[in-house]
């Protein structure tokens, strides 16, 4: 059995400009982000890197986590970004859950993730006009467990299309906002992951032909099912009919 838990494709993350998202839509500011941030936007994705690379690795370590979470005022912080490499990750300031939550669960949480959603769903590309969020989606939607509160509180899936292909992306509402890096991803990469993955399996019990509505988490009771071995109760998929 050969197997993939993933998949790839073309990069179509817009992660990178989830925060200036947010931004407007919460507190109508064009750009929130502070000087050393900007400055930072303005070098080189490789001369970046390769500075980092020189750093000790607890420095690294504090430089990470700075730019993705540090500059928070987090007595005014509605909701922030997380970061994420695929989906569009929001997270709400809850009070009771965070540390420093200022918003009041019950109405006021879900009014605030309705203006959220309804926010982003505003945007499309600055030329074409097109969308670039497939759809928005609660955990309890795609989830089940007793951690949903651990996850972010809105999960933005993005469209298809190859992010680098933005000049900018506006909205009627909230502006324009220019993607960093026109014509190519900020990070440098042209692909990324799916979660659409593959299995490829051959044996004298395995029939030929195509798998159709697999999941990953059928792929251990399947094997142990091959090796002729019980499947435990709390395993949450079925054993594939190969």
């Amino acid at each position: 059995m050969i197997f993939s838990i993933h998949g790839m494709d073309v990069n179509n993350s817009r992660t990178w400009i989830m925060p200036q998202l947010l931004s407007r839509i919460i507190r109508g500011n064009p750009d929130r982000r502070g000087t050393v941030q900007k400055l930072r936007q303005m070098i080189p994705v490789k001369w970046r890197h390769a500075i980092k690379q020189r750093l000790p690795f607890r420095f690294r370590r504090w430089l990470t986590r700075y730019w993705r979470v540090g500059g928070y005022k987090w007595e005014t912080t509605r909701a922030f970004n997380l970061f994420s490499d695929t989906q569009g990750w929001v997270r709400i300031n809850l009070k009771g859950r965070e540390a420093l939550g200022i918003v009041e669960p019950g109405e006021e949480y879900e009014a605030f993730c309705q203006q959220i959603s309804e926010g982003l769903k505003t945007f499309r590309d600055a030329d074409t006009g097109e969308p670039f969020i497939k759809d928005i989606v609660r955990p309890h939607q795609v989830f089940e467990g007793e951690r949903l509160a651990d996850l972010p509180d809105l999960i933005v899936r993005w469209t298809e299309t190859p992010a680098a292909m933005h000049r900018a992306v506006s909205s009627p509402q909230f502006g324009t906002i220019p993607w960093p890096t026109p014509g190519q991803n900020p990070e440098g990469r042209s692909g990324n992951h799916r979660s659409q993955g593959m299995l490829i399996a051959a044996g004298k019990d395995i029939k030929s032909g195509t798998i159709k509505d697999a999941h990953i988490l059928d792929l251990a009771p399947t094997i142990l099912t091959l090796l002729g071995q019980p499947v435990p109760a709390e395993m949450e998929g079925k054993p594939l009919r190969l």
